[in-house]
């Protein structure tokens, strides 16, 4: 008798993007010191425009390199979301690898980090009216991150140093971001809240990548969402199948005309991952580690009934999560 060889049915369920946001914003400081250290010149704080092109750095992967170098110049053309080099390039400097941090605290939880990158004796000579950050290791001025005009402007000469500081700032929207996605040709209402936003890590870097983490803590959850200080309840699946099999980012981009950017991210639940009735799903922010879970979480539910999202051991499952970046 001959063998028969029949492979167990798997379907596909696939679902539209679930969005959220994240606001971003930025801040830098200059400060001119003699060759004995002495402050001659403090900028004080101003802001920054991030462009187009560091939109789509911040969430195509690239991690803290969006920020890597500082360029100045000596241009005082007006800075626009378009642009991607200084007008007067003069020189351009690694950031430093140090940062200073700031937890996030209610009522908004807003964070920050603060590089710096220091021009030595002799290094950027002139008039500095324009400043900027890029995604670059090496001395370049292309696919700026950051634009901004000095005013008013520095004048370095070879016996001073300049520091620059820039202070990248992020919140999570405080708000539920709520929509509806088909599952298998049914329509789910969703709800996208904030998860763990009270956590004092003292890896925090808010330069990360605003993507998602390893799919190893990507979760699936039978319970409800918690608050934007905690967690979804009752994890899905046998012991260790509640996380996802893989995940990976899809493409990034930046929107002129709203003065948006985003990120796009796929996560798949193979065969033996997430099976149960699925109310809730928890997505851990990149740059973080295990004991760090900051990052979103995800309510679901049938528009008609609100039954939760079944998910058999003969099914795989992919969902497709995107980051919105509000600039201020």
């Amino acid at each position: 008798m001959t063998n028969i060889y029949i492979p167990k049915y798997r379907e596909i369920i696939t679902n539209d993007v679930i969005e959220s946001t994240c606001k971003v914003e930025g801040e830098i400081r200059l400060i001119l010191r003699d060759e004995n250290e002495n402050v001659v010149y403090d900028s004080g704080w101003f802001h920054n425009l991030i462009t187009n092109q560091g939109l789509w750095n911040m969430g195509n992967g690239s991690g803290l390199t969006w920020a890597q170098r500082c360029v100045v110049g000596s241009d005082a053309t007006a800075p626009a979301f378009t642009d991607t080099a200084l007008y007067g390039y003069m020189a351009s400097d690694q950031m430093g690898s140090n940062f200073v941090s700031l937890y996030p605290v209610a009522p908004n939880y807003e964070f920050s980090s603060t590089q710096n990158c220091r021009f030595e004796l002799g290094e950027a000579i002139g008039t500095i009216r324009e400043i900027g950050f890029q995604s670059g290791t090496d001395p370049d001025n292309t696919l700026l991150s950051v634009r901004a005009l000095v005013s008013p402007p520095v004048v370095k000469t070879g016996s001073q140093i300049l520091d620059v500081y820039y202070r990248f700032k992020r919140w999570p929207e405080i708000a539920d971001v709520t929509g509806s996605v088909m599952i298998k040709g049914e329509s789910y209402d969703y709800i996208v809240r904030g998860s763990y936003y009270a956590n004092a890590d003292p890896s925090l870097n808010a330069f990360s990548n605003l993507g998602i983490g390893s799919s190893a803590v990507i979760t699936a959850y039978i319970g409800e969402i918690g608050g934007i200080e905690s967690f979804p309840t009752g994890v899905a699946g046998a012991p260790g199948t509640q996380y996802a099999s893989s995940r990976g980012y899809t493409d990034g981009g930046s929107n002129t005309g709203l003065g948006t950017g985003w990120s796009n991210w796929w996560i798949y639940f193979g065969l033996t991952r997430g099976v149960g009735d699925l109310r809730s799903f928890y997505l851990r922010e990149a740059g973080h580690g295990v004991g760090t879970p900051r990052g979103w979480q995800i309510r679901i539910g049938k528009t008609t009934g609100d039954g939760p999202l079944p998910k058999a051991d003969t099914e795989e499952m992919y969902i497709y999560f995107r980051v919105n970046y509000a600039r201020i």
